[in-house]
């Protein structure tokens, strides 16, 4: 008879932030909280996740849990924890509930058993070598038609921007304005654009925007704008003749369906 397994125990640490959540500041070292429950780390991401993200953007603090999968870095980014390793600060985030949290930090991915469809596969291939020619050049034709009528679909159809004032709250607190400031002021780049922000006192601001081949192409244009938080609780740089700038995080920020990291 097998005996039952242990609960799972999750080593966890506090970067930026207090154990308590009151004080939020990078001065503050890191805090171990020891090895948590399940129930016990649910707990604490979910008070985690309650935190306004405004009030994190100084200081950018995160929780550190280590399971089975490995050592992970959780943050809240705009009321949505998500989750990168520690090791590689640069790979594709994973979103996740705080109760989704534990048990995939307590699985590795080595877990899971690729199905083998090996014989499937060969009958795929039998088949394709078994078609002539002539049904190619149909399939070619029908998958163009699709697209071509997708396209004309979509461009017909999908709905304009939205840039309704209504659909935007006012950032009302003069902390967080000052903060937001800060954030937003600076050179910020793709692959194909780089964009400049500077605020202005009279609540106008110049945006540079160079475009084209080693971004040569220079557009500056000066607008009043507001600090307000969108539908999802991000926080955005609103203007109303240039559209809305949403402020991710300290390092990025999306303008016009674009991402743009900071350089300065």
């Amino acid at each position: 008879m097998s005996l039952p397994s242990a609960p799972s125990a999750f080593p966890t640490q506090l970067r930026g932030i207090s154990a308590d959540f009151s004080e939020i500041s990078l001065g503050l070292e890191e805090k171990d909280l020891g090895s948590l429950t399940e129930e016990s780390l649910i707990d604490l991401l979910k008070r985690f996740l309650a935190i306004d993200p405004v009030d994190l953007i100084d200081a950018d603090p995160e929780i550190i849990i280590t399971g089975r999968r490995g050592r992970y870095s959780v943050k809240n980014s705009h009321h949505k924890l998500t989750l990168r390793p520690v090791a590689d600060p640069m790979a594709a985030f994973v979103e996740l509930s705080a109760e989704e949290i534990p048990s995939w930090m307590d699985q590795t991915d080595s877990l899971l058993q690729p199905e083998d469809h090996t014989s499937e596969r060969n009958q795929a291939i039998l088949l394709i070598h078994q078609r002539s020619p002539r049904q190619y050049y149909v399939a070619a034709l029908m998958i163009i038609s699709l697209g071509i009528f997708g396209a004309t679909v979509y461009y017909s159809f999908r709905p304009a921007p939205i840039n309704d004032e209504a659909e935007y709250q006012p950032v009302k607190n003069p902390q967080k304005i000052a903060t937001l400031n800060k954030m937003a002021v600076g050179r910020f780049t793709n692959i194909d654009a780089s964009v400049k922000i500077l605020v202005q006192d009279n609540n106008r601001l110049v945006l540079i925007k160079l475009d084209g081949p080693q971004h040569r192409q220079k557009n500056e244009s000066t607008h009043s704008y507001r600090f307000m938080t969108n539908a999802k609780g991000e926080p955005v740089l609103y203007t109303s003749e240039i559209g809305v700038i949403i402020l991710t995080d300290q390092s990025t920020l999306r303008y016009n369906g674009d991402t743009y990291r900071r350089t300065n």
